[in-house]
């Protein structure tokens, strides 16, 4: 007996049928590609896959700059000397000391006014001929002793007089003493009313006698 032998597409319709397989079209779905990676270009230059060494640079630390500049000034290499202040000399004064009155009968004058002076010579030069004259405002006559002199008063030293003026009686007068060198007058002084000395009162024997000045 001689089987006949069907194609396969042929028996597999058969057996769909019989089996109750759905003969509708079969759906298609086609799958989601997957994306490939972009190709890798080759180069000349080979690849290096071992990691560069770091290499670290030591970080220099910068100075910082003062805001001002201070420029060191060098000192001069000559040194000014000093001037030595020249001793200015001192000068020739004239001190009141203060009046007394008395009544002068050898002069056949009434009352007279007694002026005591001291004059100090600190101009470092000795004073030749020198004379003090005592004047007053109310004078009347000219006393004998209203001046004295002497040949010189040395530098350093000073001398306390006694000078004489006629005034009116009981009545306070302006005096003024001037000291004067071979006629040129060298430095005057006054008082509108001459104060009483007191027990200031020179002894005689210090009276026209230079006397070196005491030190302060």
């Amino acid at each position: 007996m001689r089987i006949a032998v069907l194609p396969w597409f042929c028996l597999l319709s058969f057996l769909s049928a019989c089996s109750g397989w759905p003969s509708g079209p079969l759906a298609y779905n086609p799958g989601t590609s997957i994306p490939t990676r972009t190709p890798r270009i080759q180069t000349v230059t080979p690849i290096v896959l071992s990691p560069t060494p770091l290499i670290l640079t030591p970080a220099i630390a910068s100075a910082v700059t003062p805001s001002e500049t201070i420029t060191p000034t060098a000192a001069a290499t000559t040194e000014t000397p000093t001037v030595e202040p020249t001793p200015t000399p001192g000068s020739l004064s004239i001190e009141i000391l203060g009046c007394d009155t008395g009544v002068d009968v050898l002069h056949g004058m009434g009352e007279v006014t007694n002026a005591y002076v001291t004059i100090r010579n600190a101009t470092g030069a000795d004073i030749e001929d020198i004379c003090a004259t005592l004047r007053g405002l109310d004078e009347a006559r000219q006393h004998p002793d209203k001046t004295k002199c002497f040949a010189s008063l040395p530098a350093g030293y000073l001398v306390t007089l006694k000078l004489t003026v006629d005034t009116t009686y009981k009545a306070a007068t302006a005096i003024q003493v001037d000291v004067t060198s071979a006629e040129t007058l060298l430095v005057r002084t006054g008082e509108p009313a001459c104060q009483a000395i007191g027990v200031l009162l020179p002894g005689a024997d210090e009276l026209g006698i230079p006397r070196p000045i005491p030190t302060p």
